[in-house]
């Protein structure tokens, strides 16, 4: 064997170790996955369960994985592949970008495919990951009729979602994969509490804007650009905000939010940089000298730095509050759930003593001066704005007191969410809530 198949291996042990620490795959039972060569076009399978005695997924090496050719020939013969190598090998023959596949059973995305339904748009952060996710409308079958239509309701797409059958995401790395797991299962389960409250409409799929199409950069590419001590501090703060977003769970799927600090002496804003261009596994990544570097007019000073899609709120934000020292945009699950239906969260259910709302703002599209100019108004008179199917943003003096606002927002918007529910949910009334919780 060379050492290029048993990197492969060892990869592959290692997606499906990190599929089992995360929960995806509980037990070998209950999924499978596979890893391809490009260059030689052999994949990496899981063993087929219960051949080598070894039955947690924890404890599984790269050694025990079998390997195949593309036509599903052994090129190693220790261990059996997975029943469902046919259906991989159909998938990566159909899609040459493909170089990693996970086959899971998740919690929240099975509601949706019990009722052979797909996951509608309805959050833009979707368009990020796939915004067509469709279901397999047949029972699992090991025919070549069940695998083409899995196949072509995958298409293009990220992830397709099977009846009676887990969903399946593709990519090209097996970290990507994982975190596109999460990100579908986040999206079902908010839709489905959405649906609990209230009615779920669809919005279109406008592309993002690219983000610093028609800005000129100041600077030749340096990666030394602003290193001096404090500079390196704001750049290391950020990034301790970006990794915050995933630990937190306020970006489940460790692909989505951002963050921003500003320096309120120099003026210079410190954002998230793009998770695709830093290359991160997830945001936990996050490091100091990928984070992007403005000013609050749209200055760019880090040629060498692509940021998050957003970044133009976060100045726009700046510009509008002074004061504010901090910007945190989250896609956590409460949060998520009022935005997902534009409902303003009503402080008076969350037994607090407090009056008003979190104001939720119309839905604009991601990435664009009109998103950044709807959020930065409806932040001048409060710290907290829901983002309309998108999810929220806070600011605040500092990046500790942005998050603890960020932990007290997801707490308000949960205990609202139940205070509805319990008094009747989608088919009855804010006004039948406040009566129910106001005695």
């Amino acid at each position: 064997m060379s050492y290029r198949m048993k990197l492969f291996q060892d990869e592959l042990a290692r997606c499906i170790q990190r599929l089992h620490k995360e929960g995806w795959l509980p037990n070998e039972n209950m999924g499978e996955a596979s890893v391809r060569d490009t260059e030689t076009g052999q994949v990496t399978i899981s063993i087929k369960p219960g051949t080598i005695g070894v039955t947690d997924p924890a404890a599984y090496f790269g050694s025990d994985m079998p390997i195949v050719d593309a036509d599903g020939n052994y090129i190693t013969h220790h261990a059996p592949a997975h029943d469902n190598l046919p259906l991989h090998l159909a998938i990566y023959k159909a899609r040459p970008d493909v170089t990693a596949i996970a086959h899971v059973y998740p919690l929240w995305t099975t509601l949706f495919t019990n009722k052979k339904q797909g996951l509608p748009f309805v959050l833009a952060e979707q368009l990020e990951a796939s915004c067509n996710v469709t279901c397999v409308q047949s029972e699992p079958a090991d025919t070549d009729e069940y695998r083409q239509e899995v196949v072509d309701a995958l298409a293009d797409q990220i992830c397709v979602m099977m009846y009676n059958g887990g969903i399946i995401c593709a990519g090209n790395n097996v970290d990507n994969v994982i975190n596109y797991i999460a990100w579908m299962e986040s999206v079902a389960e908010k839709i489905a509490l959405a649906e609990l409250i209230g009615e779920v409409k669809t919005i279109t799929a406008d592309p993002i804007d690219l983000v610093t199409e028609g800005y000129e950069y100041t600077v030749d590419t340096n990666y030394k650009t602003y290193q001096d001590y404090d500079q390196i501090l704001f750049k290391e703060e950020v990034a301790r905000g970006t990794r915050m977003l995933n630990e937190k769970g306020y970006s489940p799927s460790g692909e989505s939010g951002d963050v921003a600090v500003r320096d309120l002496k120099t003026g210079l804003c410190y954002i998230s940089g793009s998770p695709a261009w830093c290359f991160q596994k997830n945001l936990r990544d996050a490091r100091g000298w990928e984070r992007f570097i403005c000013d609050a007019q749209d200055n760019i000073f880090t040629p060498y730095s692509e940021p998050t899609c957003e970044w133009i709120m976060h100045t726009a934000i700046f510009r509008k509050r002074p004061d504010v020292g901090a910007i945190v945009q989250t896609h956590g699950r409460w949060a998520s759930v009022f935005a997902i239906l534009e409902m303003d969260v009503p402080l008076d259910l969350i037994g607090e003593g407090l009056t008003g709302v979190i104001p939720c703002t119309p839905y604009q599209s991601a990435g664009g001066s009109g998103l950044a100019e709807v959020i930065a108004d409806g932040l001048i008179d409060s710290d907290y704005v829901l983002m309309g199917h998108h999810g929220a943003v806070i600011v605040g003096k500092t990046m500790d007191e942005a998050m603890a606002k960020t932990a007290w927002m997801e707490k308000a918007c949960e205990k609202a969410f139940y205070a509805i529910l319990c008094a009747g949910g989608a088919k009855s009334s804010l006004a039948k809530a406040r009566e129910t919780y106001s005695k």
